[in-house]
């Protein structure tokens, strides 16, 4: 059974949190005074739209390309379902020319703020996934440093939430509220 039967999937389309829409009845939001333009504020290197999208969906772990056509690249990982494949659909997208990568989803790394774990899961029925060299043919939980094979292409897992951290801990204290 699927472990994410029940769990919301990431959205790419987010609502543009600049942009203000009038509603019927309300007045214009057009600043009446000539005034000089105002540029938006960068806070180290980060816009304000780009720094809002990364607290809506922090990074919990990332996937480092060791092997493969990609060598070199990271990938970033969020809550939830973080499906992996080479289509525009994949959460985490391996577009760098392995064919052997499935298209559409070939497997999906889940991070559960609930037990603070992990998991594999395969998508693509016949979709090639090996762990540590051996064969994933269901769920299985993921440990630090394990070796993700999919087509030529190896990952290796880094996890920056578990056990000992996760976003959802109030800051000051270190508990989850």
């Amino acid at each position: 059974m699927p472990l994410f039967r029940n769990m919301k999937r990431h959205t790419e389309s987010a609502p543009d949190p600049t942009r203000k829409i009038k509603q019927p009845g309300q007045r214009s939001f057009r600043n009446k005074s000539p005034q000089k333009p105002t540029q938006a504020r960068e806070t180290r290197g980060v816009d304000s739209r780009s720094r809002e999208s990364l607290l809506d969906n922090p990074v919990v772990g990332w996937l480092a390309v060791t092997a493969g056509p990609g060598r070199g690249q990271v990938l970033t990982l969020g809550y939830g379902i973080n499906e992996i494949g080479r289509g525009v659909e994949a959460r985490v997208r391996l577009d760098f020319g392995d064919d052997a990568v499935e298209r559409g989803h070939h497997a999906a790394i889940i991070y559960s703020s609930k037990t603070r774990h992990f998991y594999l899961q395969p998508r693509e029925e016949g979709a090639r996934i090996a762990l540590d060299g051996h064969s994933v043919q269901e769920t299985t939980e993921l440990k630090p440093g394990q070796t993700l094979t999919l087509g030529r292409t190896q990952l290796r897992f880094t996890p920056l939430c578990g056990v000992d951290f996760d976003w959802s801990q109030d800051a000051h204290t270190g508990c989850t509220p």
